[in-house]
């Protein structure tokens, strides 16, 4: 048995080491003599994933870019934050990551109930996005205007829009990192699980989508950036603050972080009506669908 501290997939999949007594174990397990395992080609294919997966999210943006202008032209966004929009992501992303050892903390029953780390998934998300919306409101000067409200038709095409880019979001993920869809198809008690937590979860994830949309103005490349740069706050704040005293948040933590990607192609899109609420549903989306894919099921009681 071989422990690894605050391991991941992704350390799993890259770290040489690990990876050479996992096969070097699995020699031993069925008679044969362990040799040596050489990690030179594990550099050679984790460089070779992190391309792909790169060009996926470049034809992911070219996509739903292409399907984002059925929902309407773009729209200059004002800022509103009478501050630097800068200065006030810059003070979000340092209180980014106390929301983790936060939620840790509140999470007490951590190992209890029917659905592990659901709810301990959505109370993270929860205090995010009631961060991202409160710095956004706080900051807000009452003679600036807010983006125009988007007609009913406009949040249809922004939800079927938020909902193509899951899907997108299983290619350009799924084939690099070698998720088959078998494994990505749940049973049916995972898709009413996946049913019931989207619903809860978009409410937090409209709020946080409408906030850092505010902080990074109407430049595509500088929202990408700046939603990414969240994701890594969170895990960075898990790792920091987290991991030592609740080893166990790293699931929901995890899970969480992994969610900011599904929507990442459509923070590279310019501003448009109804896009903060593709970007929301398919975070929303794309999240539940984790956890329903991932956390397991127990007996209550």
């Amino acid at each position: 048995m071989r422990l690894v501290r605050k391991a991941n997939h992704l350390t799993e999949l890259t770290n040489p080491s690990v990876t050479r007594h996992a096969v070097q174990w699995i020699d031993s397990s069925v008679g044969r003599t362990p040799g040596a395992v050489s990690g030179a080609w594990l550099t050679v294919v984790t460089a070779a994933v992190l391309a792909a997966t790169l060009s996926g999210l470049l034809a992911a943006v070219w996509l739903l870019g292409w399907v984002a202008g059925l929902i309407g032209p773009m729209q200059p966004i004002r800022p509103l934050c009478p501050i630097s929009p800068k200065l006030a992501f810059s003070f979000f992303c340092l209180l980014v990551p106390l929301t983790v050892p936060l939620t840790a903390a509140m999470a007490t029953d951590l190992e209890k109930g029917t659905v592990y780390f659901a709810r301990t998934a959505l109370l993270l998300v929860a205090a995010v996005g009631t961060l991202s919306l409160t710095i956004a409101v706080l900051g807000r000067s009452s003679g600036q205007q807010y983006l125009v409200k988007p007609a009913g038709k406009t949040l249809l095409r922004g939800t079927v829009l938020g909902m193509l880019s899951v899907g997108v979001a299983l290619l350009w993920l799924g084939i690099p990192w070698g998720a088959t869809w078998a494994e990505l198809v749940p049973s049916p008690r995972r898709w009413l699980l996946a049913a019931a937590l989207g619903p809860l979860l978009l409410p937090w994830t409209l709020a946080m989508a409408w906030g850092i949309s505010h902080f990074a103005g109407p430049g595509p490349l500088l929202g990408g950036m700046l939603w990414l740069s969240v994701a890594a706050m969170l895990w960075l704040g898990h790792v920091l603050l987290a991991a030592e005293r609740w080893p166990l948040f790293g699931v929901p933590a995890g899970i969480v972080v992994a969610g900011f990607l599904v929507p990442w192609p459509l923070w590279f899109l310019p501003t448009r009506p109804g896009l903060t609420v593709a970007r929301a549903v398919s975070h929303a989306a794309g999240t539940a669908w984790l956890l329903a894919c991932h956390v397991p099921f127990v007996h209550a009681g």
